[in-house]
């Protein structure tokens, strides 16, 4: 059975041989701003990659240090003037098949927090209802 389970890790791993990141964004604040009275959206990003060892990177950067510097990229990218990070931290999957993932594992990371932009904020639109 464990044979299996490694096989199966093996073949997946290709998956996550990218070390992605993805970041959502939301913009919907019932018009509400930021607290320097400017528009605001919410940035969350994850980082996804396999360490060796713990902290070894194989494939991928999977530090918090990368996550914040991918979403602050973006949120520079779309015009943000200010970042305000709200949650960071990461997870090591060493405990998804062992013996195998005690020695290579997925791994990821994380950040969110909320990016100030330049401009006048957006009409609140009466809800109907």
């Amino acid at each position: 059975m464990a044979s299996r389970a490694a096989i199966v890790f093996l073949a997946a791993l290709p998956l996550v041989g990218t070390a992605c990141t993805f970041i959502s964004k939301s913009d919907e604040f019932s018009g509400l701003t930021g607290q320097q009275g400017k528009p605001v959206s919410f940035y969350s990003a994850t980082r996804i990659g396999v360490n060796l060892l713990f902290f070894i990177p194989l494939i991928g950067d999977v530090t918090v240090t990368r996550a914040i510097k991918d979403m602050t990229e973006k949120v520079k990218d779309e015009g943000g003037t200010n970042v305000r990070l709200i949650q960071t931290g990461g997870t090591v999957f060493w405990f998804l098949l062992p013996p195998v993932t005690f020695i290579i594992h997925p791994a990821l990371t994380y950040c969110s927090g909320d990016a100030e932009f330049e401009g006048p904020a957006k009409p609140v639109e009466a809800s109907k209802g």
